[in-house]
């Protein structure tokens, strides 16, 4: 739609300012949480399945054998599945870089600028 011939500069404007707002909405755990419902129902009705696959176990590295640990040594799984996993790694960083990328391209001064013409 912003790509139309038709579509007039202040009403593009306009329509990436709604943009914005939707995809900053979209950071909601409530909005994340749907999502992830309708996901795990059509996977279901389609028969895939949401399960990851676990990676192999990993060793305590034989120094550390005997030794008292006062701190973490590495470990990066966070114990809550798949949808926590995906949710960090995965939706947060497309969205923040989607957000980052219009807000970039249009700018407060571009915007203006747009609008004037």
């Amino acid at each position: 739609m912003l790509q139309s011939p038709l579509v007039e500069l202040a009403k593009a404007v306009d329509l990436v300012k709604a943009l914005l707002d939707t995809l900053q909405e979209y950071r909601d755990e409530y909005f994340f949480g749907e999502l992830w419902r309708e996901v795990e129902d059509t996977a279901r009705n389609c028969d895939v399945s949401v399960e990851t696959v676990a990676k192999r176990q990993q060793k305590t590295s034989r120094r550390l054998y005997g030794s008292i640990i006062t701190f973490t040594t590495g470990d990066r799984r966070g114990g809550k599945g798949d949808m926590e996993g995906f949710r960090r790694d995965i939706f947060y960083p497309v969205l923040d870089s989607m957000i980052g990328e219009l807000q970039r391209r249009f700018s407060k001064p571009n915007c203006n600028i747009m609008k004037g013409i």
